[in-house]
């Protein structure tokens, strides 16, 4: 292994702000069904078991040594809760391993039109957390009028997730992983993605309105608030898959850059370091991130953006966090993930503007081994 002479948070903030590390960072976003394969167990038992979830984490971080900020609170056996969240995240229906779904399969969202294309005007009249409500209890068919508003004994139970991790491992932040997901993402997901995309060219104005002066102003506060409640440095900043070339670049700018770029500017005004957290791909609309200053920001990729026209765009300007895509972490030998983490270090992480991490979070279906070899690379190979 390589001598090391930085703390955890002294190395990222380091590759952060293009300054020499003593060895690549690493982020890794555990997830239940992940860690229930590391334990042998299908994802219908991991979900089944979370309190052999939660001790896996805490094994899995041993037996590799762990790694520079923990990634969450994130999936099911993080807050220890069920669907639906809130009206600030996915509340869409979901088929579960082990029910609707074989043990082996993971959790999947289901494409569903909840929200009918002539429903705008009742949107604008209720607002977002009410008619929240009426989706809600049409899916599930239960009452859940209590979510409305900051839902703060959910909070604080993501509060105090945060604390008991750091308390253990002070010397590890969290990239805090909020619960308010970006608005295009709530309104397409309700609508589903076909009829979203209709709804661009048939409604437009509606929907720009709903984002803007509905969604937006009341999922801003509450972005506010979490980000004010959390006592991490580093949070993430989630972008929709509505993105250049999709959309023109002046619906992105009214549909997901004006969302972005508020709650980046949030962040930096209270001295954190936003994490652009983009699945899918995001390579035409790289140009646009060049916006905001250098070395402050971090841009998490899955492996469906183009990484090295990242690099060649946000050289020196923005780091680079990524990408090793659910494919190759399920499909890769270990010496072809070797291969490809060694050349990320060498050509993406070149200037020290790198952190090693997974796209997203790891699936059910990530191999183990793939991933001890990815957190062994980042800590023993340096090509300089």
């Amino acid at each position: 292994m390589l001598k090391e002479t930085m703390t955890p948070m002294e190395r990222i903030t380091a590759a952060v702000e293009f300054r020499e590390v003593d060895r690549t960072p690493i982020v890794v976003g555990l997830s239940t069904p992940f860690l229930g394969r590391y334990k042998g167990m299908t994802p219908a038992e991991s979900y089944r078991n979370l309190d052999v979830i939660l001790k896996a984490e805490e094994e899995f971080w041993e037996e590799t040594g762990g790694w520079e900020l923990r990634y969450g609170p994130v999936g099911l056996h993080d807050v220890n809760t069920t669907y639906p969240f809130g009206p600030t995240s996915w509340s869409i229906p979901r088929a579960m391993p082990g029910a609707e779904l074989p043990d082996y399969a993971d959790v999947q969202n289901r494409e569903e039109e909840i929200m009918h294309e002539d429903e705008y005007p009742r949107l604008f009249e209720l607002g977002w957390m009410k008619f929240w409500v009426e989706l809600v209890n049409r899916t599930y068919h239960t009452d859940h009028s209590d979510m409305i508003g900051p839902n703060d004994a959910f909070l604080h139970r993501k509060m105090e997730k945060v604390a008991y991790w750091q308390q253990k491992h002070p010397l590890v932040e969290t990239l805090y992983s909020s619960t308010v997901f970006d608005p295009i993402t709530m309104l397409a997901t309700w609508r589903s993605a076909p009829r979203f995309m209709l709804d661009l060219c048939n409604q437009y104005d509606n929907v720009k309105k709903a984002i803007q002066d509905v969604i937006m102003p009341e999922f801003f506060e509450l972005y506010k608030k979490e980000a004010e409640l959390c006592n991490c440095r580093f949070m993430m900043v989630t972008g929709g898959v509505y993105q250049m070339p999709f959309v023109s670049e002046p619906m992105f700018e009214d549909l997901q850059g004006d969302w972005i770029t508020e709650c980046t500017d949030l962040l930096l005004n209270m001295g954190k370091i936003p994490v652009f957290h983009l699945d899918g791909n995001w390579t035409d609309t790289l140009h646009w991130f060049k916006k905001f200053p250098k070395g402050k920001c971090v841009l998490h990729l899955d492996g469906g953006t183009d990484i090295r026209k990242a690099k060649e765009l946000l050289a020196g300007q923005m780091c680079i966090m990524g990408d090793l895509s659910p494919v190759k972490l399920q499909t890769y030998t270990e010496e072809e993930t070797r291969e490809y983490c060694e050349w990320l270090i060498r050509e993406i992480g070149a200037d020290n503007g790198f952190i090693m991490s997974e796209g997203c979070f790891l699936s059910a279906h990530s191999q183990v081994e793939n991933v001890r070899t990815m957190i062994d690379v980042a800590k023993n190979y340096k090509p300089r």
